[in-house]
């Protein structure tokens, strides 16, 4: 088993960011995961969460302003961004971050329908990644 650490930026401190995936952080399988930035516009909640998941006095960074996002994406320390977004914010984000190298997990519908989302996986493959199973999209 690799003992890399996965750097991990997580982008939204609502609902679904407390109730699922800061548990899953927290979780035993998530030793080589480390949540370096946690970003939201709720300054209160992006301190609570950065709060829950200290680990051994290592306290993610907290970002609170719109300008904030690209300096995440541009940022080489993060390996992967979470995405826990309102939708319609979420397309261009994507973007940006697999054009900066970074994995991205999408909490909710990437696109407004199936069709744009479809798009949305062609243009991943056009930018040379491969993805088995994308194929046909």
């Amino acid at each position: 088993m690799s003992t890399a650490v996965l750097n991990v930026a997580l982008l939204g401190t609502g609902l679904y960011a407390q109730s699922d995936y800061i548990p899953a952080f927290l979780s035993s399988g998530t030793q080589n995961v480390r949540v370096h930035t946690i970003w939201s516009l709720d300054a209160a909640a992006a301190k609570e969460c950065a709060s829950q998941l200290s680990k051994d006095g290592d306290k993610p960074m907290v970002l609170t302003e719109k300008d904030d996002l690209e300096s995440i994406i541009q940022d080489q320390s993060i390996d992967a961004i979470v995405m826990v977004l309102p939708f319609m914010y979420q397309p261009d984000l994507i973007r940006k971050a697999w054009k900066a190298g970074k994995h991205v997990l999408s909490e909710k519908p990437i696109e407004r329908d199936v069709e744009a989302a479809m798009a949305l996986v062609r243009e991943f493959g056009q930018l040379g990644f491969h993805r088995p199973g994308l194929e046909g999209c």
